[in-house]
């Protein structure tokens, strides 16, 4: 999408993320790009699921990426405001604890 750039939250295993996901069209962020534009979520989760609500400032689109127990990486739902899930239980796992992030998009 023109003028978009999409970032992976700092933490993730970027490289290792972007190759399990098969070129979904995420890129791992540098801290000076993290820096330029802070982001303030909170996060939730339980056994099966992790969630994930930011505040807009300056970010078009956020969804939820976490690790489930069965080994995969699963995304949650492109949102522009309120949470996004990912749900293992859909895929018989639990989430697997502390893997949870927001990946998000900016205008620029």
């Amino acid at each position: 999408m023109p003028g978009k750039r999409s970032f992976v939250a700092t933490g993730l295993a970027a490289m290792g993320l972007v190759a399990m996901l098969g070129g979904v069209g995420v890129a791992a962020a540098s801290p000076a790009m993290a820096a330029e534009q802070p982001l303030k979520c909170q996060y939730w989760n339980d056994q099966h699921t992790f969630g994930v609500s930011c505040d807009p400032n300056g970010v078009t689109q956020y969804q939820a990426v976490a690790r489930c127990s069965n080994g995969n990486w699963y995304l949650g739902p492109w949102v522009a405001r309120g949470w996004s899930y990912v749900y293992c239980s859909t895929y018989y796992a639990t989430y697997v604890p502390n893997t949870g992030r927001e990946q998000h998009t900016f205008e620029g």
